[in-house]
């Protein structure tokens, strides 16, 4: 049976690095500290990140694709989680019901941790949060809780997460679950690898083999986090996720409404209308959003380049167009009330680009 072998970061500086490895039922073969002894090999490696430094949750999105619901969950999370959308990272997974598993953390925590598998020579075929390889009680069970170098895990049907002892404690309430520890709790997070995962290699962090195609799908954003967010956001990378969540317009009507008073027939546009008219570059945000749409006439192009400019035009940058691309592109977005002009652009990594400069007609 193929073996696993689980890497298991530690949370706090002064613990041990551990590895685990389990057959493909996810019994624990072995175990030690990394830096005793060369790793083991093993056809699949599981890197485990501490939960204390990632924010899990289950939310109802409305959502039919893993993107749709990044997107939808980057929109709902910074308010929860005090963390800048820029420097926020969005991993998903389906729970079942309808209902999604998410896990948030800075992106900056997910690159050290990479960087720290690489300095020990291993290329992770999944990444995980560390509480979620245990188990989930039965409905009517306590927490599964398990105490490892000073720092506590825990699962249970509606939470999970990981803190220093007290805390965990104080969360779980009296009387708290006494936690496993040693050769038991090793066990229990060793059959975790032999169940479904929420990897947080997704979006920007995708393998490169599964990774969206850089010009249209590449990072989970969402139309709403332009018509509700002051953040600045690459032209480039928010009409890339644009097209993948359009259909989650819905999920930002109730947010919309609430800031508008009387909701219109269509909340999202008329806030995105709204910020259009309240600050002079907001007419981005409309170009970008016909562009969304126009994308479609050519299904083949990427976009390499989106600026916009002072006097409110934007230049869209394709690359990768084929014959005809160029007319098609065109009337799509006429038809959306853009006129489209021919610009010059320079070759994106040797490949000839087709540039347009957009501006609304009047």
């Amino acid at each position: 049976m193929t073996p696993t072998r689980l890497i298991l970061l530690p949370a706090t500086q002064d613990a041990p690095t551990r590895w685990l490895r389990a057959d493909a039922a996810g019994t624990l073969l072995d175990h030690g500290h990394v830096g005793d002894a060369p790793l083991p090999e093993a056809p699949r490696t599981v890197l485990a990140l501490p939960t204390t430094d990632i924010a899990l949750h289950r939310l109802d999105l409305a959502a039919r694709t893993a993107a749709q619901a990044r997107a939808a969950a980057a929109l709902l999370l910074p308010e929860r989680l005090a963390v800048a959308p820029a420097r926020l990272h969005v991993a998903v997974a389906p729970a079942g019901d309808g209902a999604w598993r998410v896990a948030a953390m800075e992106a900056a925590c997910l690159d050290a941790a990479l960087a720290r598998a690489a300095e020990l020579g291993v290329v992770p075929d999944a990444v995980v949060p560390d509480a979620l390889l245990l188990p989930v009680p039965d409905a009517d069970a306590p927490p599964t809780v398990v105490a490892l170098d000073g720092t506590w895990r825990v699962r249970g049907n509606d939470l999970a997460f990981a803190a220093e002892p007290a805390l965990a404690a104080r969360v779980l309430g009296d009387p708290a679950p006494a936690p496993l520890a040693g050769g038991p709790a090793l066990a229990l997070l060793a059959a975790g690898t032999a169940t479904a995962m929420l990897d947080l290699r997704q979006g920007a962090f995708a393998p490169a083999a599964t990774a969206p195609r850089p010009g249209l799908r590449r990072l989970a954003a969402l139309a709403a986090l332009l018509a509700l967010s002051p953040v600045a956001l690459s032209l480039a990378t928010a009409f890339a996720d644009l097209r993948e969540a359009r259909r989650l317009d819905a999920m930002a009507r109730e947010r919309a409404a609430a800031l508008l008073g009387t909701p219109p027939a269509d909340p999202a546009l008329a806030l995105r209308r709204h910020r259009a008219t309240l600050e002079q570059a907001g007419s981005a945000t409309l170009l970008l959003d016909a562009l969304a749409d126009a994308a479609s006439a050519a299904p083949a192009a990427e976009l390499v380049a989106a600026q916009l400019g002072p006097d409110g035009v934007l230049r869209a940058s394709f690359a990768g167009t084929g014959p005809g691309d160029d007319e098609r592109l065109r009337a799509a977005l006429e038809a959306q009330g853009v006129l489209a002009l021919r610009a010059d652009a320079p070759a994106h990594a040797g490949r000839p680009v087709l540039a347009f400069d957009l501006r609304s007609q009047p």
